[in-house]
């Protein structure tokens, strides 16, 4: 790193006169060392180091205060060239004289290899690292974890194994059931069961059809976005049949919660998420545990609501789907993070 701190102005205009001058240029060099050497003494002047570089901004601010870049390394030349045009412009570029900058420089490098007297002392190449922080998986972070995650267990069996839970559907429904006649054999009372379980499919279809409820089923191995995209198309069929029963007059409590369920349960299915909440690292998992609930409100706010916990108010519902309210569930995350 180099030492000192130099008035930027005549040191540009210096550097610009050298990168120009007829030195670079293939004409007879006036006195190039003597050049060099008095910005050295300046450098050696001001008798203060240079800051470390450690970012972008540090980068400009020290070509401001008067660093060269290292000629010889095309990225340190890119930086340079960055800087000039950041700082003083295309205007500002033309008035120093090196609209042809690129050029000139090449011309720089050629001429200090056949000149290797005329070298200064460049500035280092950083390889900036960042930090990796982790996180124990403490009794605290499993608890806040819990409720939330056994939400989304319990409704993957609805959704994910739709067929296998027709029961769960028929309720959601309201669906009535014919009442088979009291003289049925055990065959006959076969063949209507059938007969009715055909006709909920039936109705089913309309909001789900067979091969969208086999591509979701937890039997088919496709990749999970395939999953959740028509987990998200079923969500807006749930919510417009919701409407209809609502016109109706009818219950819709229980259509309602398997709603917000299923908004829970695509949140935490989210690409990169779903992983995470299993790491060993804690931090991973509450980071993660984040994303998902950010997630739970874009979703809701993609079919009409405000956010999750808007959802959850306009559907009157007493429970909150996932444990705590989202609110101090989010406040309790920040203070791990």
């Amino acid at each position: 790193m180099i030492a000192g701190r130099l008035n930027p102005i005549p040191y540009l205009a210096s550097l610009f006169f050298f990168i120009g001058s007829p030195i670079v240029l293939g004409g007879s060099p006036p006195n190039c060392e003597s050049l060099l050497s008095r910005l050295a003494e300046e450098k050696a002047q001001s008798g203060q180091a240079h800051p470390e570089i450690d970012s972008w901004e540090g980068l400009l601010r020290a070509f401001s205060e008067g660093l060269l870049p290292d000629l010889t390394k095309s990225n340190q030349i890119q930086a340079f060239k960055i800087y000039l045009q950041t700082k003083f412009g295309r205007l500002g570029v033309h008035y120093l004289g090196i609209q042809e900058f690129e050029g000139q420089v090449n011309r720089v490098v050629d001429f200090l290899k056949e000149h290797p007297k005329l070298n200064k002392e460049p500035f280092r190449s950083y390889r900036l690292v960042i930090d990796q922080v982790s996180y124990p998986v403490t009794e605290e972070v499993s608890n806040l974890m819990r409720a939330p995650l056994d939400a989304v267990a319990r409704t993957k069996g609805n959704f994910y194994q739709i067929e296998a839970n027709l029961g769960f559907w028929k309720r959601l429904f309201n669906w009535e059931e014919a009442n088979p006649p009291s003289d049925l054999s055990p065959e006959q009372m076969k063949e209507f069961s059938q007969k009715e379980k055909a006709r909920f499919l039936s109705f089913l279809d309309r909001l789900v059809t067979p091969e969208q409820r086999e591509l979701i089923s937890d039997r088919n191995e496709v990749s999970e976005l395939a999953k959740v995209n028509e987990l998200k198309k079923f969500l807006r069929a749930l919510k417009k049949e919701r409407n209809k029963m609502l016109q109706k007059e009818g219950d819709v409590s229980q259509i309602s919660r398997a709603i917000v369920e299923l908004v829970h349960l695509l949140g935490f299915q989210a690409v990169g998420v779903q992983p995470n909440l299993k790491s060993s690292d804690g931090l991973k998992r509450l980071e993660d545990l984040k994303k998902a609930l950010q997630e739970r409100d874009r979703i809701s706010t993609s079919v009409g609501f405000e956010n999750y916990n808007s959802m959850l108010k306009d559907f009157k519902l007493s429970s909150i789907i996932g444990g705590e309210p989202q609110d101090s569930l989010l406040e309790r995350i920040k203070l791990h993070l």
